[in-house]
């Protein structure tokens, strides 16, 4: 550690989160300093904010509230605050009554350095964003809400309100003044914030030149986690795409982005799915770039309806039928 970060971490660190910081997580010294600037805005909120209001916080008007398990387990306070959704982040479920009576996603962790809450952070903001999108109330909850719940809240400010870290923990403090990630959960959060950013600096031709080796849902999907840079990149009409589907793609997997990339798909292999062909997207028209399909297996009467919707594909030259039909 250099001489100028060790007095900041005295001044802005208790000793406990100092010994665990330094010698537990044992961060870069870029890390560091963004952890002090944090715990800094952390202590200048905290000075400033008024009396702790021990209601849930209310950190999204619409629909985002935050708050304790006491909260969670209180059926009136739910009810009278129009809560649908349940995130819970403790260790131990909520009780049956509650679980029956809300759409609840439990996160079973611990507050523990060792924890990997990166890996929830899609599943729970999916969670929030579907809340979002059907203007329903949901509650994200810990123990305390202190660490863990504001660890997901502050994921989910990050991608789709604040392009950083530090202003979505500026803007969380701001309605919830106690809202403190424990140090790893800090540092995960860091490096999820440095991940996006260090992509918004790579050139477009490199990521033109990603497309002609990727799968085109695993760009989507990728790329939609990013800001608005990368969804221009998407939908940017000299793209195309390949798209695979097999057992492991989900009809609202494929919906989500198909919409969007439909003028811009080349070719589809349909690699033996759960469901035929047709069930899972209407070939019509509108995928008016289409020009090869490869089909691995495929039934006689599903074969006949699939002949029948080629006729309308304007581009299409190349089908390749793989199947066991006698």
């Amino acid at each position: 550690m250099t001489d100028k970060i060790n007095p900041l971490i005295t001044d802005y660190m208790d000793p406990w989160t100092s010994e665990r910081v330094k010698n537990i997580l044992q961060p870069t010294e870029e890390e560091l300093i963004y952890f002090v600037k944090l715990m800094q805005l952390l202590n200048q909120k905290r000075k400033l904010s008024e009396k702790f209001d021990y209601n849930p916080s209310v950190v999204l008007d619409d629909f985002l509230y935050h708050g304790t398990i006491n909260h969670a387990r209180n059926m009136n306070l739910l009810r009278d605050l129009n809560i649908r959704h349940i995130i819970n982040t403790c260790h131990v479920p909520l009780e049956e009554e509650i679980i029956k009576t809300f759409n609840v996603l439990w996160i079973d962790m611990q507050d523990e350095e060792d924890v990997n809450i990166n890996q929830y952070f899609e599943k729970t903001n999916d969670f929030l964003l579907s809340c979002k999108e059907k203007k329903e109330k949901v509650l994200v909850h810990c123990q305390m809400g202190i660490s863990r719940s504001s660890s997901i809240v502050l994921a989910y400010l990050m991608k789709y309100h604040h392009d950083t870290l530090m202003k979505a923990y500026d803007f969380l403090l701001d309605r919830r003044s106690i809202s403190c990630p424990n140090p790893s959960f800090l540092m995960q959060l860091f490096n999820e914030d440095q991940l996006v950013n260090s992509l918004e600096n790579l050139s477009n031709d490199l990521f033109y030149e990603i497309y002609d080796y990727l799968e085109g849902l695993d760009i989507c999907v990728a790329f939609s986690n990013l800001n608005a840079r990368f969804q221009q990149l998407i939908t940017c009409s000299t793209n195309r795409y390949k798209i695979i589907l097999n057992y492991s793609t989900t009809q609202k997997l494929f919906w989500n982005y198909s919409k969007e990339i439909k003028h811009q798909i080349y070719s589809i292999s349909f690699q033996s799915p759960k469901t035929s062909i047709n069930e899972f997207f209407p070939i019509d028209y509108s995928y008016n770039n289409l020009q090869s399909i490869f089909i691995e297996d495929i039934k006689k009467n599903q074969l006949i309806s699939l002949l029948n919707h080629l006729r309308d594909l304007p581009c299409l030259f190349v089908l390749n039928i793989n199947s066991n039909i006698k």
